[in-house]
């Protein structure tokens, strides 16, 4: 089974050369090969779903961090600062 989200059937840069249309969600397998068996699943609306939850879990992450700005002893933004000190120190 490959599971290609990408799904860019037109493009000659699509890595999965090996199906000719999209899947659904009702039919969300296509067998391209049967000995030995090969299904693709292509559902060319799935990466639409994907940077939702990206999106999502980045933010959850990032957000402490970005609350935690105004605390001068906060470790992440002390070795920033200190990081940002040493390229400006280099310019």
């Amino acid at each position: 089974m490959i599971g290609d989200i990408a799904c860019d059937l037109d493009s000659a840069f699509n890595p999965v050369q090996v199906y000719d249309r999209a899947t659904t969600w009702e039919a969300p397998a296509l067998r391209v090969h049967d000995d030995p068996p090969l299904d693709v699943m292509a559902i060319d609306n799935l990466p639409s779903m994907l940077p939702l939850e990206s999106s999502e879990d980045f933010a959850g992450q990032l957000l402490p961090t970005l609350l935690a700005l105004p605390d001068p002893d906060n470790a992440v933004w002390t070795r920033a600062r200190e990081l940002f000190a040493r390229h400006v120190a280099e310019v």
